[in-house]
């Protein structure tokens, strides 16, 4: 695969534009863009296939039969292919399962990027595999486990004149004069990323899944941070520190552990400030 140190981890991609990789992935899908898996040991596909050189229903029903369909040999295009990669395509079915559940996902079949065909001379010749080939070269494999750190895409043009100039964006920008991740985030969510007020709040709220007091997080204008959402109301109220969280309530925090309120948020929301890099 001739790209493939184009491909960036969906986790550093989701970073740099300062969302939730779960966000970040369901917009990519959603935008149709190509995602594409790791799979350690799945890296070769050997495979003998045949497809149909019919165009039409009307041909194909010439060799209809009460049972079902009857296709002579001539008809058919049989082929022998490898593909081997270290990264290969999801198709559509897999795309689906990886908006529709959480991680591990289940992997069942996959598309390379690229294949090595047998020639009537029994030569292999390279083909690149073009959206509208995807469909015959699409492999069932064993299935395998997969979770985020799996998954790769690459960067759009939009996200390249994002990066800062120290190559992140989360490193590079700061938000001038602002002591409270929340309010950094704003000024970034309102002058580079330009969503709206909802969708600013719900990629703090997807950052505190991903976190969940553990995991330390990257905060577009702040920089590294651990959330938590509140057990008792995980859509309106996040935690957050400097260090790992153990504790989930929003009363009687202990020390380091300062809480955010969704009614605080769209407080912070009308105010603007400049930006420093």
């Amino acid at each position: 695969m001739s790209d493939e140190k184009e491909l960036f981890s969906l986790t550093e991609l989701a970073e740099d534009t300062g969302t939730s990789w779960r966000s970040y992935l369901s917009k990519a899908i959603r935008k149709g863009r190509d995602v594409f898996v790791r799979l350690k040991g799945k890296e070769t596909l050997n495979v003998h296939m045949s497809k149909l050189t019919l165009n039409n229903l009307e041909e194909m029903n010439e060799f209809r039969t009460p049972d079902g369909y009857d296709f002579p040999e001539y008809v058919k295009k049989h082929e022998h292919y490898i593909a081997w990669t270290p990264y290969w395509l999801l198709p559509k079915t897999e795309l689906e399962k990886l908006l529709r559940d959480m991680p591990l996902w289940e992997i069942n079949s996959v598309t390379p990027p690229w294949v090595s065909i047998k020639n009537a001379e029994g030569i292999f010749e390279e083909k690149e595999i073009t959206k509208l080939d995807r469909k015959d070269y699409t492999s069932y494999i064993e299935p395998v486990l997969i979770d985020e750190n799996k998954l790769f895409l690459f960067k759009t043009t939009d996200e390249k004149d994002k990066i800062g100039v120290n190559g992140e964006v989360g490193g590079s920008i700061r938000a001038k004069g602002k002591r409270k991740p929340h309010t950094a985030f704003i000024v970034i969510a309102k002058t580079i990323m330009k969503i709206e007020r909802g969708e600013a709040w719900k990629t703090l709220i997807d950052l505190a899944q991903d976190s969940r007091g553990q995991t330390e997080v990257v905060v577009l204008g702040w920089g590294k941070i651990y959330f938590r959402r509140v057990r008792l109301n995980p859509e309106q109220e996040i935690l957050y520190s400097h260090e790992p969280i153990n504790y989930d309530k929003a009363e009687n925090c202990p020390e380091g552990v300062f809480l955010l309120k969704h009614k605080m948020f769209d407080k912070a929301w009308t105010t603007t400030a400049q930006l420093e890099t």
